[in-house]
């Protein structure tokens, strides 16, 4: 028992570090690209933002994480609605969960070119932020977050693969590491698989996953 407790608090402590180390390098390459391609075509690789944007709110969450469970500030971060470790409670931990899958939606909807449907994501997740702030009202919210994270999942991959498009298929590899975290209660494996996931994500953001070489 004691031995798998220092290994999941060494697990625990590499993932750490890899998650504050690995998603600004992503970040920033992810900038760089999105910058330089923007120079030589005159236009924004929208996948390419779409999944910068994600790596942005992965490094909120890590860095959020970080400080409720190995600083002080867990009463505070809990006090403030910052983190709650239940989706069902209102939280800005919540509300970036809710714009991870909000994204992967708008990914969805771009790659397939379903033009009418590519900020509906945005404006009826939006709308639930604004009738919480006006109402309190937070019932839609855990809905909102497993249907489209189901929706979203089973549709990356279709269009990863109907369309070959490794920045779908990409990003839905990415959200089942993460969302079988959320799922499974075994705190080891659950370590084990966030490394990955970052290990993953470094791989995805740098370029290198090309299961489909003339994909995005």
């Amino acid at each position: 028992m004691m031995t798998e407790n220092i290994i999941t608090i060494s697990l625990e402590l590499i993932g750490n570090i890899l998650g504050l180390i690995v998603f600004p390098l992503i970040i920033i390459i992810s900038a760089r690209k999105i910058w330089n391609e923007k120079k030589e075509s005159g236009a924004i690789n929208i996948v390419r933002f779409i999944l910068m944007c994600v790596f942005i709110t992965f490094y909120i969450l890590v860095i959020l994480e970080l400080l409720y469970e190995n600083t002080p500030a867990r009463p505070i971060l809990e006090e403030n609605s910052i983190w709650a470790t239940s989706i069902s409670d209102f939280s800005l931990r919540t509300l970036l969960i809710g714009i991870l899958v909000s994204f992967a939606i708008g990914l969805v909807t771009y790659a397939n070119q379903w033009e009418t449907l590519f900020y509906s994501p945005i404006f009826f997740y939006g709308g639930m932020i604004l009738l919480h702030f006006s109402t309190g009202f937070t019932f839609l919210f855990p809905i909102y977050i497993y249907i489209s994270a189901v929706i979203g999942l089973v549709f990356l991959y279709y269009t990863g693969i109907r369309l070959r498009d490794n920045g779908s298929l990409g990003l839905g590899i990415l959200f089942t590491l993460q969302f079988t975290t959320i799922i499974l209660t075994n705190i080891l494996i659950n370590e084990i698989i966030n490394i990955t996931s970052f290990v993953f994500a470094l791989i995805l953001g740098l370029g290198y996953f090309n299961p489909f070489t003339d994909g995005d």
